[in-house]
C-alpha cells in the first residue's frame, strides 16, 4: 500500500475526503494526490499525520501499526462519555456480553472510569 492509499484510508475511516483532508490540515488542494507521483513535503506530511494522530513512518509504510487508538475506540470513547451513567452501564453490559472472550480475565469494572 503506497501513500496516498494509506491516507486515504484514514480519510474513509474518518469520513472525510482527500479534499476535506487538505482543507483542514491546512495543505494545498490536490497536495495529496500529486504524492502518488512525487516525493511529499515533510511539513506537509507531519500535517497530515498529526491529523490523523499517526506517525509519518506509518503513512510511509515503515509501521503497519498506527500506535494509537484507532477510530472506533476513539468514537466509542467519545459517545460514552456523552451518555449518562445509566446508559454507559447498559453498555458496557452489552459489550461484554457479546465479545466476553476478547475481555481480559482481570477486567474490572474500575478500569473504565480512566
Amino acid at each position: 500500500m503506497d501513500i496516498v492509499d494509506r491516507i486515504k484510508e484514514l480519510c474513509h475511516q474518518k469520513d472525510i475526503t482527500l479534499t476535506e483532508l487538505e482543507r483542514n490540515a491546512g495543505i494545498g488542494r490536490s497536495t495529496i494526490r500529486n504524492w502518488a507521483t512525487s516525493s511529499p513535503n515533510s511539513d506537509k506530511l507531519q500535517k497530515v499525520a498529526d491529523y490523523f494522530r499517526v506517525s509519518v513512518d506509518y503513512l510511509l509504510g515503515r509501521e503497519d501499526y498506527t500506535k494509537f487508538i484507532d477510530m472506533d475506540v476513539r468514537r466509542i470513547e467519545r459517545a460514552r462519555k456523552n451518555m449518562p451513567q445509566k446508559e454507559k452501564d447498559k453498555m458496557m453490559k452489552i459489550l461484554h456480553a457479546s465479545f466476553e472472550e476478547y475481555f481480559a480475565p482481570d477486567f474490572e469494572d474500575d478500569d473504565l472510569d480512566e
